[in-house]
């Protein structure tokens, strides 16, 4: 049997990665978008969402706006 591929999902199953995708997140929200991300706010925006959600789709720019504007 020839396989196309391997779908594989280790967060939580061989690794625990959470702190460490909150730290990312926490300082490409200050440095990217100058604003300081509530752990509220990471919560209900960030865990168990996909980065179009995240980007496009969540709040954070309506209730933060980017630092350029």
């Amino acid at each position: 049997m020839k396989f196309l591929g391997i779908i594989f999902d280790f967060n939580g199953v061989l690794l625990w990665d959470q702190d460490l995708q909150e730290l990312a997140w926490h300082q490409f929200a200050e440095q990217e978008m100058g604003i300081t991300l509530p752990s509220e706010v990471m919560a209900v925006q960030v865990h168990g969402r996909n980065n179009q959600h995240t980007f496009h789709n969540s709040s954070l720019e309506d209730h933060y706006g980017r630092k350029d504007e």
